[in-house]
């Protein structure tokens, strides 16, 4: 009796093990087929000369990058420019990511690495990092 219930134990063990490796390889195959997934935030943003703007001041302050996007599977996205988080939808068409009313150009995306084209505005360059991995959204 005792090695049925070892045998019945070991068996729905494999199964919730199977059952989490293919949940793991269903998220890198996600992540693989839309590298945007995941949360990332500006560090730098520069012209397209590579000046750093620090020549650039609003009411009398240096002006510093604030931007946090977040993409999830579908079409949801967070986005935080510094005046709070708004949920919102993106799309993204070969190198043309629109976020919200933003339009941007992806310039890089390689690892952990994403470099933006603002296409409006003044089309300086955001580099972004990823710090977060891909989000498991919540139905």
């Amino acid at each position: 009796m005792k090695i049925k219930r070892c045998q019945i134990f070991l068996v729905v063990l494999l199964f919730s093990l199977n059952g989490l490796s293919q949940t793991k390889d269903h998220l890198k195959k996600e992540t693989a087929i839309n590298p945007l997934l995941g949360q990332w935030e500006a560090y730098k943003k520069t012209d397209l000369d590579g000046g750093d703007g620090s020549d650039v001041t609003f009411n009398g302050l240096p002006y510093t990058v604030k931007l946090e996007l977040i993409f999830l599977d579908g079409d949801k996205s967070f986005f935080n420019n510094g005046e709070g988080r708004l949920e919102t939808s993106y799309t993204l068409k070969e190198d043309t990511l629109k976020v919200s009313r933003f339009t941007y150009s992806i310039i890089k995306i390689i690892g952990s690495e994403l470099v933006l084209k603002e296409e409006k505005l003044i089309g300086k360059l955001i580099y972004l990092k990823k710090v977060g991995d891909y989000p498991i959204t919540k139905n």
